[in-house]
């Protein structure tokens, strides 16, 4: 393979970062309850769950309307913050509503780590003088609270988080997304993701290397696209591998 690669583009939950939430405990949504009320918006722990799940489907049907095309579509869950203030009587801006997603996401989250060898393989990167990007299946607001938690906000040229362009991954508006943004030519350009329909799979539909991730230890249904299998999940076989093709 050429040293041509001008950028490494990582999925980041399940890629670079390992998280666990639980999104069911009514505790979340008792402090949520807690939360909004402190703000003047008054709602018991179960009706503010299902407003939570109605206004993510009414925003989900709001994004299919206005993006038909798209297969896989993603809800910017900011704006549903939102609609529960207005709900309460309560008028919200950014900050408020940046503050109320920390806020849920540090509630839901059990455990939140960086894989192994996931410093080495940025350092590595960064010292090479190369790219590197992030794109993920995820909400930016709540990656935000993620990343600076993990000491890893400031290392990336560019994030792109499904929630922001309102589509998910391997939709190819996504994958265009990413092209158009970065300026990079995807001959240049390699993936590494531990999804392979997402990760993989989309990456190859828009002429982007790969590293698959084999997480699961399974072997796949299908053939595999990628330059590079790590069948244990091991970033430091992918440090091991880009440091002698960057």
């Amino acid at each position: 393979m050429s040293s041509d690669i001008e950028a490494v583009v990582f999925s980041f939950y399940g890629t670079l970062a390992d998280i666990r939430t639980n999104e069911g405990d009514p505790l979340l949504w008792k402090g949520l309850s807690d939360y909004y009320a402190t703000r003047g918006a008054f709602f018991s722990p179960e009706g503010i769950r299902n407003l939570f799940a109605r206004e993510v489907e009414k925003e989900r049907s709001r994004v299919r309307e206005l993006h038909p095309a798209r297969k896989y579509i993603d809800a910017d869950l900011i704006r549903v913050f939102d609609a529960i203030y207005k709900k309460g009587g309560i008028g919200a801006d950014m900050y408020d509503l940046k503050d109320t997603a920390r806020y849920f996401r540090e509630k839901s989250t059990i455990s939140l780590d960086l894989f192994d060898g996931a410093d080495d393989l940025l350092d590595m990167i960064l010292d090479k003088g190369r790219k590197i990007y992030i794109m993920s299946n995820g909400q930016a607001s709540f990656a935000e609270v993620d990343m600076r938690a993990l000491g890893i906000e400031d290392l990336f040229d560019g994030k792109f988080f499904s929630s922001a362009y309102n589509v998910c991954k391997p939709d190819p508006d996504f994958y265009d997304i990413l092209l158009k943004e970065t300026g990079v030519d995807p001959k240049r350009m390699i993936m590494v993701g531990n999804d392979l329909e997402a990760d993989i799979n989309g990456a190859k539909e828009a002429g982007i290397r790969s590293v698959f991730l084999n997480r699961t230890g399974e072997e796949p249904g299908t053939p595999v696209f990628a330059e590079l299998i790590v069948k244990n999940g091991d970033l430091n076989e992918v440090t091991s591998y880009l440091e002698d093709i960057l």
